[in-house]
């Protein structure tokens, strides 16, 4: 582990890390969650991505999409 990032035969996103991001997005996508209403909320979740699309192009990617489609619920919801 090295600055948060696991490191065997390439870096990577810890289980952890990842299933607790995706948690928080899915989440944030149910209708009366009010986290992303806060500036610096969304600040914090938006750099987390970035972090994870910067260690894990492919896992950070597919937390952003989980973003998209959370926000698309929301605003049907």
């Amino acid at each position: 582990m090295v600055t948060g990032a696991v490191v065997n035969s390439h870096v990577n996103l810890s289980r952890r890390k990842f299933d607790r991001l995706k948690a928080v997005i899915h989440a944030c996508g149910k209708p009366g969650d009010t986290r992303l209403e806060d500036p610096g909320f969304q600040r914090r979740l938006m750099g987390q991505l970035d972090w994870a699309c910067q260690v894990n192009p492919q896992r950070g990617a597919k937390l952003k999409h989980l973003l998209i489609k959370a926000l698309g619920a929301r605003s049907e919801g």
